[in-house]
């Protein structure tokens, strides 16, 4: 099951790096399902934010030298409302203090702005954290990021399921994705999913619920009204705005989220790739006729995959930070002689077919039972959220559609699906050229590099990366 649900209070544009180093520590083997707080802005937020504490089972508060945003009508922070609300619900509170001979910038210091009574008010809450009087948690000092990140491994105990299995009582239905519409593809199924299993950090989420792509929609915004605009609103308007998220301020972003971001970016591709997908079908340009795996594509290899998901109905898994999808990986040399006496190439593709699931070299002499292959497949579907494709050359043997057709038709036995691109600009017609280009010059925007060029990372799907998969 899902792990612990920890809140992670904080004020935001001074303390990012240590909210960083905490989801880091936390979230990956440790298993804690990280719930943020958010930017507070003049909407009465906080009501939800309070809503949130009581919905977790632990919280965890930072606290440095800037008090944070009194909503109207309150006399106390965000933050410091954050905290009353965990003790009050009975919650565990883990609290850690920036000590102050850590190195601070004026413009993270109330003392230095002038906000909150010029310090006052975050000295006053500093010091009653510190008082240790009545029930208030053990706090712990730490300097920077990474002491902090070793202070939280030293304070939390690793997450167990139990802690979500007894909890789920109290937080009935929180998490429960209704089913997508029973003739959505595997794309709109994915993009239906994302939106709602992360609809309450999209939501409060100014540049995504602002995006004027959803200008049109009535409000209060919903996961539904959104899914249901990218099944039928016109594909470009669709095509062009959806990419606007990522100029500005967050050109790049692909590449250098943060987990809140990410889901985000994530969001307007899902959006992107179902409309692309529907942009395919609209041109006609979508031969099912033929049972034969062979797909005469475009240029553009994203352009090419949302061409085959379009043609054989499979999702696509982009992760943040990769250009490539982590469910799509290519089998390079497939062995298998179907027909012959005993079959004899089929271990030597299935080893290859484990290996290319790991993005590994294939090991001589490995003989993998179908059984145990199943298996791993299906535990990486389930991280990835969708199913696994393969890729080969039609070419050699596989030259011909029967030996195609009959790779396709073993691979299907691990529910793995298979198909064969072969570029084929010259033989594609005008309006698929068409298609083809506005899907290039769309995907060009979301997946620049221009304004952070981070280094290219390798094609390896994470070990857990369902929460954040596109």
């Amino acid at each position: 099951g899902e792990g612990m649900k920890l809140y992670l209070s904080s004020t935001l544009s001074d303390l990012e790096a240590e909210r960083q180093a905490v989801k880091e520590a936390l979230s990956g083997r440790y298993g804690y399902n990280i719930v943020d707080s958010y930017e507070a802005d003049p909407h009465p937020l906080w009501e939800s934010c309070i809503a949130d504490v009581q919905a977790c089972d632990a919280y965890l508060g930072i606290v440095g030298l800037r008090y944070g945003f009194v909503p109207p009508g309150q006399s106390k922070s965000i933050t410091e409302l954050e905290f009353d609300a965990a003790g009050e619900a009975g919650k565990e509170r883990y609290l850690f203090l920036k000590s102050e001979e850590a190195r601070f910038l004026p413009k993270d210091m109330d003392s230095h702005t002038g906000e909150n009574e010029r310090g006052k008010r975050i000295r006053r809450l500093r010091d009653r954290l510190q008082s240790a009087a009545g029930d208030l948690p053990r706090l712990a000092l730490f300097t920077d990021a990474a002491a902090l990140k070793v202070a939280v491994l030293r304070a939390l105990p690793p997450s167990s399921s139990t802690g979500a299995e007894v909890n789920a009582g109290n937080d009935s239905g929180h998490d429960r994705i209704p089913p997508p519409p029973a003739d959505a593809t595997e794309l709109q199924r994915m993009l239906h999913d994302h939106l709602h299993k992360h609809w309450r950090d999209l939501s409060r989420n100014k540049a995504f619920s602002g995006a004027s792509l959803f200008e049109e929609l009535p409000r209060p915004l919903t996961a539904d009204k959104i899914f249901r605009l990218a099944r039928e609103d016109e594909v470009e308007r669709l095509l062009v705005l959806a990419p606007e998220y990522f100029t500005g301020k967050h050109a790049a972003s692909w590449f250098s989220a943060t987990a809140q971001e990410g889901a985000v970016c994530s969001a307007f591709l899902r959006i992107v790739l179902v409309a692309a997908e529907r942009h395919f079908h609209s041109a006609g340009a979508i031969d099912t006729d033929t049972d034969d795996p062979l797909l005469e594509t475009a240029a553009d290899r994203m352009v090419s995959l949302v061409q085959a998901a379009a043609r054989f109905g499979f999702g696509l898994c982009l992760l943040p930070g990769m250009d490539e999808p982590a469910n799509v990986f290519p089998l390079h040399h497939p062995v298998a002689e179907f027909g012959n006496p005993g079959e004899q190439g089929l271990p030597l593709t299935n080893a290859e077919l484990s290996a290319a699931i790991e993005r590994k070299l294939p090991e001589l002499g490995k003989n993998f039972t179908s059984g145990y292959l199943r298996w791993k497949i299906r535990l990486l579907e389930k991280r990835l959220g969708t199913s696994l494709v393969a890729m080969a050359r039609p070419e050699g043997r596989f030259a011909q559609a029967d030996a195609r057709c009959a790779l396709r038709d073993h691979l299907g036995t691990f529910d793995v699906r298979l198909f064969f691109p072969r570029e084929a600009r010259d033989e594609l017609n005008a309006w698929v050229h068409q298609v083809a280009d506005d899907l290039s010059d769309t995907f060009a925007s979301i997946f620049s590099r221009a304004a952070a060029n981070p280094p290219r990372s390798e094609a390896s799907p994470p070990a857990a990366g369902g929460d954040d998969a596109v």
